[in-house]
């Protein structure tokens, strides 16, 4: 059996996909497997990576990036799967320190850190170590692609992304780390996520796609319910509503015109006085630094205005 497969799903980055398989092709060995799933390409991203011969090759109609991941995972032998975007790339040696984690821990879980590259840059991300606990498990990054899974762990708990939505790793892997503890990590960043201009996350213009937020964040509320963990960890869902939604969410769209953003905030304060009436109070926001908890405070008074001067001051403070 291999021990790990490398799932590249492939949509339109012809610009990007040949340094993406050429960082791990370049470390190949029999005990992995490169698994590229064309997700309907238009361009000529297949044809910049049809010469190197250890990939295979899983052609099928365009159906996002969930959906390509999905079929990668039926098509995986090895033991454990990682998540690679046809954007990004891995570093030198980073096959070998995963294989060498695999054979020495055996988790279910391997969580890695990443450099965020921008305009050529790398700048290190790494995870709190306090997102380990469960007391703040649901906190945990969560991109697919920093984690590695054992595959016999992720089809016994029958786990598939939300296939039509973006977000959709925000719907699915805080989930994921509360069902085993048997988590490691690898503490070298190892994985390079390269931002994109041109990405749905940073057109300048309003795209509905970003309302997938809301559809991810109801996943993951049923997910919990349906394994029955939800009052445990309603104080911590909550908070990641409170994150999502009301801060990170409100400084994408604040910038759009008046309608679309106080439709949006008032969808956000309605659903956070459904979750619990006294939200504001919640634990995780009161370790938060003053600014932000003002801009909270704002938002539920729906002091709207008010907020949208405060996200600009924390943007110019990097706060958010």
């Amino acid at each position: 059996m291999k021990k790990l497969s490398c799932i590249i799903p492939v949509y339109n980055v012809e610009n990007y996909i040949e340094k993406c398989i050429s960082s791990i092709e370049k470390q190949y060995c029999d005990e992995i497997e490169i698994i590229v799933v064309n997700d309907g390409s238009t361009d000529k991203s297949i044809e910049k990576i049809i010469k190197y011969s250890n990939i295979k090759i899983i052609n099928k109609k365009n159906g996002g990036l969930s959906s390509a991941r999905n079929e990668g995972i039926k098509a995986a032998k090895g033991e454990y799967i990682w998540f690679i975007d046809g954007d990004d790339y891995i570093e030198e040696n980073a096959i070998r320190k995963i294989l060498e984690k695999i054979k020495n821990e055996k988790s279910d879980i391997i969580y890695i850190n990443y450099y965020k590259e921008i305009n050529n840059k790398k700048i290190p991300i790494r995870e709190s170590t306090s997102n380990y606990s469960l007391e703040r498990r649901l906190f945990i990054n969560t991109s697919a692609c920093t984690k590695i899974f054992k595959r016999n762990f992720w089809n016994e708990h029958k786990l598939f992304f939300h296939e039509g939505i973006i977000y959709e790793d925000l719907a699915l892997i805080p989930y994921v780390t509360l069902l085993t503890d048997n988590i490691s990590q690898l503490e070298e960043c190892i994985y390079i996520y390269v931002t994109r201009n041109n990405s749905i996350m940073k057109n300048k213009k309003f795209i509905e796609k970003k309302d997938d937020k809301f559809i991810a964040l109801e996943d993951l509320k049923k997910y919990l319910q349906s394994a029955k963990l939800y009052d445990e960890y309603k104080e911590q869902y909550i908070y990641i509503v409170i994150r999502h939604l009301l801060i990170v969410y409100s400084a994408e769209i604040i910038g759009f015109k008046r309608k679309i953003y106080k439709d949006r905030f008032d969808k956000v304060n309605c659903i956070l006085n459904d979750l619990d009436e006294k939200w504001i109070q919640n634990k995780y926001l009161n370790e938060q630094n003053i600014l932000k908890r003002f801009f909270v405070f704002l938002f539920k008074h729906k002091m709207y205005f008010s907020c949208k001067i405060i996200i600009n001051i924390m943007r110019g403070l990097r706060r958010i």
